[in-house]
């Protein structure tokens, strides 16, 4: 009897251990199937074809959708609705791809003007992995940046009809337009810095239109006069006017140190 008392004890005892266990763990803040859903994910992203554009130029925009972070029976992307935001002064939107990966639905872009496009899809059969459900095309304004803002209003998992908000995560994208500066930099390089007496150096003058926007970034003339010390320096020699200007090199006053030039394209 004492030692069917001492087994009862101890396996009382273990239930009790047990028993209070289940307790502490079903009653932690956080814990049950609440923490086994913030466990899994989905997550969607705005994806731009380039984040700084020139003014005028092309942009794709794709929203993705990433599913592998949802496991099953949960995996499956059944439907949603979306709605994309941006700053109309800065990205025009152009057009769109219809609802991608065989959902059925609709792209309503009739306020795009303003800066708003609602989306939406669904999918009796569901889609897994990572894949586009949307592409749009956008002209870059003239200068600025937007966030394209990307929201959901419902998402829903193919089969079980779970709501996937809860385990989204959305990743917006910032578009800054790239605006020149309009400044032209020209400058004299010489082919040696520091040199020793007697020898040759080449000093080239270089003109730099990079930080023009167009349609101004194209040199069309310019004239130009070169200065140096001839007690430091003396001149022997020049190459022209090149990459295809038609010009005029003075070199009448090289002895005292000036050189004179244009060229016109």
């Amino acid at each position: 009897m004492n030692r069917l008392f001492k087994g009862l004890e101890k396996g009382f005892f273990l239930f009790l251990l047990l028993s209070f266990l289940g307790i502490v763990l079903s009653t932690a803040p956080g814990f049950s199937q609440a923490q086994g859903i913030r466990t899994q994910a989905v997550t969607s992203s705005v994806l731009l074809s380039d984040p700084t554009p020139d003014p005028g130029q092309t942009v794709t925009v794709s929203v993705q959708i990433d599913m592998t972070g949802s496991p099953a029976p949960n995996n499956l992307l059944g439907s949603f609705t979306a709605n994309l935001n941006w700053d109309p002064a800065v990205m025009t939107y152009v057009s769109n791809s219809g609802i991608l990966q065989g959902f059925t639905g609709f792209v309503n872009d009739m306020n795009a003007a303003n800066g708003t496009l609602v989306f939406n899809g669904a999918k009796a059969t569901g889609q897994g992995g990572t894949f586009n459900v949307l592409e749009m095309v956008f002209t870059a304004g003239p200068s600025g940046s937007t966030t394209m803002d990307l929201n959901y209003t419902a998402m829903a998992a193919a089969f079980t009809f779970q709501n996937l908000l809860p385990i989204l995560t959305v990743n917006d994208a910032t578009v800054s337009v790239f605006t020149p500066q309009n400044v032209v930099v020209s400058s004299a390089i010489p082919s040696n810095a520091n040199p020793s007496t007697g020898d040759p150096i080449t000093v080239a003058v270089n003109i730099d239109m990079t930080g023009v926007a167009p349609p101004d970034n194209l040199l069309g003339s310019f004239t130009a006069s070169l200065n140096w010390d001839p007690t430091k320096l003396t001149y022997t020699g020049n190459s022209g006017i090149l990459q295809g200007f038609t010009g005029f090199v003075n070199d009448l006053n090289a002895a005292n140190g000036v050189i004179v030039f244009n060229g016109a394209k």
